[in-house]
């Protein structure tokens, strides 16, 4: 129904799972509930989106590869079984 997450005794977020899993308020969250990639606003820019922090998270499965204009270096890839994580 709804997750607490205490930060250094504090409550820092109270939502539910899938609010807190897909919105977390920061990245120590985002790190509690999963992997994330930290994307920054001038890598979002080259795509034509802004972000109205400096940097933002986004989970490993909301990322696509697709043929663009855009050359990119695959640095590491995670294998788990049924699906990678570049």
């Amino acid at each position: 129904h709804e997750v607490l997450v205490l930060q250094q005794g504090r409550i820092i977020q109270q939502a539910s799972p899938y609010v807190i899993y897909n919105k977390p308020v920061n990245l120590y969250c985002a790190g509690l509930f999963g992997m994330y990639n930290i994307i920054s606003s001038e890598l979002m820019e080259l795509f034509g989106l802004s972000l109205s922090e400096k940097t933002a998270c986004i989970r490993p499965e909301s990322i696509s590869v697709a043929a663009t204009g855009i050359r990119a270096t695959v640095k590491h890839v995670m294998y788990y079984g049924s699906y990678d994580i570049l």
